[in-house]
C-alpha cells in the first residue's frame, strides 16, 4: 500500500511538471502498474534465489 500511495503522490507532482495532463483514474491505473511490477519482480527474483540454493 505504501508503493501505492508514492507512485499516485509522485504521479500528481512530477505530471504537471512535464506537461502530462490525465484524468485521475488513469493516475490510479498507471499507479497500480508501478506497484504490481515491482512486486511480481521481487517475488521472481526470490523463487529463483530459493531454488538455486534451496
Amino acid at each position: 500500500m505504501i508503493g501505492y500511495t508514492v507512485a499516485i503522490l509522485s504521479q500528481l507532482i512530477v505530471f504537471p511538471i512535464f506537461d502530462i495532463v490525465i484524468p485521475i483514474q488513469d493516475n490510479l491505473l498507471i499507479g497500480v502498474y508501478f506497484t504490481a511490477i515491482p512486486i511480481v519482480r521481487s517475488y521472481v527474483v526470490r523463487r529463483f534465489f530459493n531454488k538455486l540454493y534451496g
